[in-house]
């Protein structure tokens, strides 16, 4: 961008003018800002100096709306000291705005107190040193003199008690004053230190962009509307759900919500503010496959410098057993957020979606972050256990949203939420997912009961020679529903496979278990009723040469 600094001796002759924000879209890298001013154009060329744009906004994104009337023949951008700029208490919240002043005037209210104090201290020090100094005695020898000394005596004796007392009281008050003072200061840096970013900010808006755009009209227009925008950088949202799901009904709700950031070093005042899922200036043209020519890296020794893509975790959530619950509820919320977000306006773009809320928004550009929520949609589930006895003892509740392509969810993380309370949190992302039902965990129940056990035989011989002998392995497994409804399991384990042609594994009985042979895996679907047990005995055999070791679990 060219850069020049306008001196006001060199604008007074000039018309500037300060366009209104209309419109703000806000990608994912970048924000686009419309805006819009009436001006009256004379016969001829007009040149006009729009002030108040943001100083990060992209030079060749400024793009002026063509008008019939009359056209522009010209513009440039400069830079330009920015004179309205709000003081550092205006830029906090509402609330540190109060903590701010009020920390401010107590740490004032006591220094002062400390310097009277100090004062009064050195007040004390004079007095003490005057008294000392004093000639207690003019005729020690006179016959009165035993009187007067024993008086002169009390009273000095006195005096100084009084001086030294109160030097101590003043004491205690100064470092009472001074402990006080510096926790008031320790907790106006913590607050500034929330605030670091102000800095930058303040440092950002002393600059601003002035696009001097010349205009010519062929007649005298009143009142002409010009309208022009321009992308800025320092702007960017991004997206996250809350999932709710009640064990009242089988309903569940996707919340998006946009989590926003305006670092422009300009404030938007009642805008229209749309959030569009797709960045500004991504790569536009896909690359070119070069010829792939296989060398036999293992004749040189050579490394391979490919690059392992590690497989996601699609729709399942991380959950730790320590994770604590948020006791909060969120019914009244609920209500209140699908009001508002019912006025979102979604639409499918080239590239994403992009929603418009339906009310308008103020902006500051105060380095904070603002959580709008944008959409609520709402499906159908079901309920499903999943238990893995062999990882562990626990049965971890799962609800399975079919066609779950329809809400037009996008790539975000996402907390989950089971009766009001937060169960854990996943990772959403549609554009890799190949599934057809999304799974979303939801913690493990304690009223589903999973016990199992693994019995081993003592390794026997199999012939006279003895060279090889035989295990039998019996995994036994109880899983009782002490819930009060019915519930349904996807049950799993496994019996160990082997590519070492002296290790022999043979399945005896698998309990009519959905079973792999390539991975040993074993799946059962049960469904229990209330208080119903399931006992599952699983039973295999491994033939192996005696002098091996095993783990058989």
């Amino acid at each position: 961008m060219l850069v020049a600094v306008i001196y006001c001796s060199h604008l007074q002759a000039q018309e500037i003018k300060r366009a209104v924000t209309d419109n703000v879209t806000v990608y994912f890298n970048g924000g686009l800002i419309e805006k819009h001013l009436t001006v009256n154009l004379k016969k001829g060329d007009n040149t006009l100096i729009l002030e108040g744009n943001s100083p990060m906004l992209w030079e060749r994104s400024v793009q002026f709306e063509a008008n019939d009337d009359f056209m522009l023949t010209d513009f440039n951008i400069v830079s330009a000291f920015n004179t309205d700029l709000s003081s550092y208490e205006e830029s906090l919240s509402p609330k540190d705005r109060i903590q701010y002043k009020k920390l401010n005037d107590t740490i004032a209210r006591l220094k002062d107190d400390l310097k009277v104090a100090k004062d009064y201290q050195s007040v004390l020090k004079k007095e003490s040193a005057t008294l000392s100094a004093l000639k207690l005695f003019s005729n020690p020898q006179s016959q009165d003199s035993l009187a007067e000394i024993k008086a002169t005596l009390d009273y000095f004796r006195s005096k100084m008690s009084e001086i030294t007392k109160e030097e101590i009281k003043n004491n205690r008050k100064i470092e009472q004053i001074t402990k006080s003072l510096k926790e008031q200061e320790h907790l106006l840096a913590v607050l500034k230190e929330r605030y670091s970013y102000l800095d930058t900010q303040t440092s950002l808006r002393k600059t601003q962009s002035r696009i001097i755009a010349n205009i010519y009209a062929e007649k005298d227009i009143p009142s002409a509307l010009i309208k022009y925008s321009y992308v800025v950088g320092n702007v960017f949202w991004e997206p996250s759900y809350d999932v709710k799901i009640s064990s009242e009904n089988d309903d569940v709700l996707f919340v998006l919500k946009a989590r926003l950031t305006n670092n422009s070093a300009e404030d938007w005042l009642d805008v229209n503010l749309t959030f569009a899922g797709e960045e500004i200036g991504n790569e536009s043209q896909v690359g070119v496959l070069s010829p792939n020519n296989i060398k036999n890296l293992a004749n040189n020794n050579l490394r391979s410098n490919s690059t392992v893509l590690k497989s996601k975790n699609i729709g399942s959530v991380s959950i730790t057993e320590e994770m604590e619950e948020q006791e909060e509820s969120f019914a009244i919320a609920d209500r209140l957020i699908s009001n508002y977000t019912a006025q979102t306006s979604a639409t499918n773009g080239l590239m994403g979606q992009a929603y418009t809320l339906g009310h308008k928004h103020t902006i500051k550009s105060n380095g904070s972050n603002k959580t709008i929520a944008l959409t609520t949609n709402v499906a159908k589930m079901s309920y499903s256990y999943i238990i893995k006895p062999k990882l562990s003892s626990k049965a971890y509740l799962q609800a399975m949203v079919a066609d779950w392509q329809k809400l037009g969810l996008t790539d975000a993380p996402a907390y989950v939420y089971f009766d009001n309370k937060m169960s854990g949190e996943t990772l959403l992302v549609p554009s890799e997912t190949q599934t057809d039902t999304l799974s979303l965990s939801l913690g493990a129940d304690k009223r589903i009961s999973v016990n199992r056990r693994v019995n081993k035989t003592t390794p026997k011989k199999t012939s006279m020679i003895g060279k090889e002998v035989e295990t039998i392995v019996e995994v036994s497994m109880q899983i009782k529903n002490n819930s009060l409804r019915e519930v349904e399991l996807d049950i799993e384990d496994q019996i160990p496979v082997s590519d070492d042609v002296n290790i022999k594994i043979k399945a005896l009985d698998l309990q009519a278990a959905d079973y792999d042979s390539v991975s040993g895996k074993l799946q059962w679907k049960k469904r229990l009723k209330a208080g119903e047990s399931l006992n599952l005995k699983i039973r295999y055999s491994v033939l192996y040469p005696k002098d091996y070791v095993l783990n058989l679990d």
